[in-house]
């Protein structure tokens, strides 16, 4: 009798766990290499469980194994959305660094990324690792949990939803986070810009001068300090940028 009651909460359980296991297998903020592995298993099995606790204990058990395997795709769906929504705090900020690095001459310069285990472009990482500490450091990787919490509450387990709609969103998102990270970028090269004049006019009027010993170096620098100093006066347009986009993870599936 007692196995009969439990058998309606095993399903429940199992697709919150795939929904809570499919965000943190994407989201960055808490690790995306090998290393991270087992605390992001922690982390699903956690807030799944917590999710499934406070929510719908229970639902109509499916008629087979297939039907289960569905449920259980749409549930990763969701989540990998989910997910995916939470990288794009950061997706502006390398779309900044790529366009920056460029300039820069550092395009062929690149480094291993601690948070992917890839080869990255050093001015991207360099941002994505400032932008990912703002995030923890103002607690906006708590709001990205509470996207997933909202999703449990709009979009419970086992629900179908509008693809299309969702996909819409999605699109408008990318979009704006291209938009952003071209915007970001544009005062640093404003700033390469008038470097690069500076240096061609010298050229002109000192034509003794040998600007390739101290020109590149000489780029780096001002290029990092003007760097240094948007992102420590553009923090509230950071923050504001990552807000907007955890507001509209929680309204993704509505």
């Amino acid at each position: 009798m007692d196995l009969l009651a439990v058998m309606p909460l095993l399903p429940a359980l199992f697709l919150h766990l795939v929904r809570a296991g499919a965000f943190f297998a994407v989201v960055p903020l808490f690790g995306t290499g090998v290393e991270s592995v087992l605390f992001r298993i922690v982390l699903s099995v956690a807030f799944g469980g917590i999710f499934w606790w406070v929510g719908d204990k229970a639902m109509a058990m499916p008629t087979s194994m297939l039907e289960l395997g569905v449920l259980a795709a749409r549930e990763a769906v969701i989540g990998f959305a989910l997910g995916f929504v939470a990288e794009l705090l950061l997706v502006g900020l390398r779309i900044a660094g790529e366009v920056v690095g460029n300039e820069m001459g550092f395009s062929m310069a690149q480094t291993l990324d601690p948070l992917t285990g890839r080869n990255s472009f050093v001015v991207p990482q360099f941002f994505e690792l400032v932008g990912g500490l703002l995030i923890f450091a103002l607690d906006l990787h708590h709001d990205a949990l509470r996207a997933l919490a909202a999703a449990y509450e709009v979009l419970p387990v086992g629900q179908p939803f509008d693809a299309g709609a969702v996909l819409d969103r999605l699109r408008i998102l990318i979009g704006g986070v291209i938009g952003f990270g071209l915007h970001w970028a544009t005062p640093l090269l404003g700033v390469m810009l008038v470097v690069t004049a500076v240096f061609a006019i010298l050229s002109r009027a000192v034509p003794n001068l040998n600007l390739m010993e101290f020109s590149f170096g000489l780029r780096i620098l001002l290029a990092l300090l003007a760097a240094y100093l948007l992102l420590r006066e553009g923090t509230p347009m950071l923050v504001d940028h990552a807000r907007r986009i955890l507001a509209e993870a929680r309204v993704l599936f509505v």
